[in-house]
């Protein structure tokens, strides 16, 4: 399974009518080549577990 493929069905299980209107997923480009992610993780199992930033 691709990285887009897990994010789209990571973001559809936590769908809940009221949870997906918030800002949660913001994807940009950069000036060079290459995206910058920021995932809203509030209220969801992620919330209080500690990530690598990359």
């Amino acid at each position: 399974m691709d990285i887009l493929t897990w994010l789209q069905e990571w973001y559809y299980l936590h769908c809940d009518e009221d949870w997906e209107h918030q800002e949660r997923i913001k994807i940009t480009t950069l000036d060079n080549p290459g995206w910058h992610i920021k995932i809203n993780l509030k209220e969801t199992e992620l919330e209080t577990k500690n990530l690598m930033r990359l």
